[in-house]
Formats: C-alpha cells, structure tokens, sequence
C-alpha cells in the first residue's frame, strides 16, 4: 500500500543539530568565562557562522609548560567539558576540533559539498588525534565526531557510509561499560535504523529495533522511551508502505503495551502510536475497537485544542468507518 494512499506522512530526522549547535552538541560548562554566545545583530554578509558566534575556548591556549598536567582531564560530567579542556591539552585540542567540525557540517551555504568536506576532514583529524580514548570526555568528543561524520554522510544520503559512521559512535557509546549513555544510545539506535530502511535493508533495520528494546527497561527506560518511539513508528510505516502488515503492528502493540504502563509524563508518541494504531483497525472495519481507540487518544490528548497534520492523517486512515455514526461524532470532536 502506498503511504500517500494510506493517509500516513513517513517522517525521517537525519540526526544533525541546527545551529544553535556547540549549545545543543557541547554542554554549556559551570564557569561562564567559556559559555558559548551569540551577538544580538545578524552575521555580516559573508560572516561564517563560526565568525559571528562568540566561542572563547575556541582562542584558549594552553601554555607548552603546563600541558603536561592532566588532573582536569579525569573530569567525567559532560556538563563540564568546557571547563576541563580549558586545563587539559587531550580535550582542548580535539574539542576546538570538534566545535568547527560542527560549525562546517552546519553552515548554510550554496557550496554545502565544501562545507561537509571540511566537517568529514575535520572528524578525521579528531579521530586520528583522539585514537584509543586515555580520558572519559575524550570518549565523549570522539562520539560526537562521529555523529556528526554519520549527519554529514545522511545530509549527502551517503547511506553506506553514515551506517558506518553510526556504527563507530554506538561502539564509542557501549564502551563506556556502566557509565554506558543509554539516552544518546537509544537515539544513535534510532538513526541507524532511519539510514538502514534508506539502504533497503529492512532485516537488519528492524534487528537495531529489537537491539534498542531492553533499554526500555534499563536504569533510564522511561527517557529512552523518546527515540524508542520514533524508531518503532518510522518501522511501522515502513512496514504499511510495503503491505507488511503483521510485522507494523506485531511492533506496534508492543509499543502501546510499554507506553499505557510508562509513567505520566513520559509516554512519548502515545497518540501517534493510537494514530497508526487505528490504520490497522480500519482496515479490518473494526468498528467498535476504532471508537475505543479513539476516545482513548482523545483521553490522551486531553488539551487537544486544535486539528493538527497527524489528526488529518488519521481521519484518512479510516476510510469507510468515517462515516459510521459513532465515529463521525467522534471525529466532529476534533473541529478538523
């Protein structure tokens, strides 16, 4: 079936940062000498974007005769790598790195081929500096090197080649052990499958979903809930638009299954997981398990004040029962 057909819009976020980038990519540190800023006017015409922004690490030096002393470089809270490379030369120098890699994969430009080939170059130099991580925030900039190397590769839909970028970062994240990200784990999951399902590799897309699911029930379940959710209805949708119907909501109940017992506040995509939830009703006409899904959406959606994209999408989703009785009331609800 095809998607447009199906009423339901197939979403992909390629995994880069906009730029407001070092304050979404780098954590802002404690000390506010090394906070990163931005003048309140515009670039000038022809102003890079690294030109205009204010980045006081980025001309920080170290003196040669104190580049020897590491005690900042055991720091382990993100939160305060800025603060620690300012002391330590094994994060100053891959850092500074790692903040024009991100300016050049991220700089809107006509020549976006140069600006990536600057951003990859770049991440070639911090991997090459960086080697086998002495340091745990040098592990935290070697993983975002290759973020950003596997968003550079996506935004040229270079599939292969961001797979293996992907693949780099999440090796980076497991090796961590305990102090393992499962949060950033779960999203790197997330853009691996959205780059596999590009490639066509269905089989081993839908293995990264199964690899992501035992962190539902880790120490941050809950957290890691967000780009779980994401990855099972990227799948979902795959799965209509190629009439695997079985496959999109065997994964699609085990979703709904997590998400009604997940605590409030955190069940993400709980009302896109009904939405979808309702394509597959419809299309058996089942008429009265379509009038309790949606009434639990609306449930859901309890300040749902105004018709949205999704709830168009899901209208459309349910072809001839729009016009049962008992259905079309509850459409009439959402003044679409």
């Amino acid at each position: 079936m095809h998607m447009a057909k199906a009423g339901i819009n197939r979403r992909f976020c390629l995994g880069g940062s906009v730029v407001v980038l070092a304050a979404m990519i780098l954590p802002q540190s404690a000390m506010a000498q090394w906070d990163i800023t931005y003048p309140d006017t515009p670039p000038e015409d022809g102003q890079t974007l690294l030109e205009w922004a204010n980045i006081p690490i980025l001309g920080h030096r170290i003196p040669r005769e104190d580049r020897g002393d590491i005690t900042s470089c055991n720091e382990m809270r993100e939160s305060h790598l800025l603060e620690a490379a300012s002391t330590c030369w094994p994060l100053l120098q891959p850092l500074q790195l790692l903040i024009r890699q991100d300016f050049a994969a991220e700089e809107p430009t006509y020549d976006s081929k140069t600006q990536h080939r600057k951003a990859l170059a770049l991440g070639r130099k911090i991997i090459t500096l960086i080697g086998t991580p002495r340091f745990p925030l040098q592990r935290t900039i070697l993983m975002q090197a290759y973020r950003t190397q596997a968003h550079v590769r996506a935004d040229a839909k270079e599939w292969t080649e961001a797979v293996k970028a992907k693949d780099k970062q999440i090796q980076i994240i497991e090796e961590a052990g305990i102090r393992k990200d499962d949060f950033a784990l779960a999203f790197a999951l997330r853009q691996r499958a959205e780059y596999l399902l590009e490639l066509e590799n269905y089989d081993e897309a839908r293995k990264t979903l199964e690899s992501a699911r035992p962190l539902l029930s880790g120490p941050n379940g809950a957290a890691t809930g967000w780009p779980f959710a994401e990855m099972t209805e990227i799948l979902v949708k795959d799965a209509i638009e190629r009439n695997d119907l079985a496959y999109g909501e065997d994964i699609l109940d085990s979703y709904l299954d997590y998400v009604r017992q997940a605590p409030s506040g955190m069940r993400f995509g709980y009302a896109d997981a009904l939405a979808l939830k309702l394509h597959f009703v419809a299309g058996r006409n089942d008429k009265s398990t379509a009038a309790n899904l949606l009434d639990e959406r609306f449930e859901v959606l309890a300040t749902h004040l105004y018709c949205t994209p999704a709830d168009r999408d899901m209208i459309e989703s349910l072809g001839a029962l729009k016009s049962e009785p008992d259905i079309a009331e509850r459409i009439a609800a959402l003044n679409c």
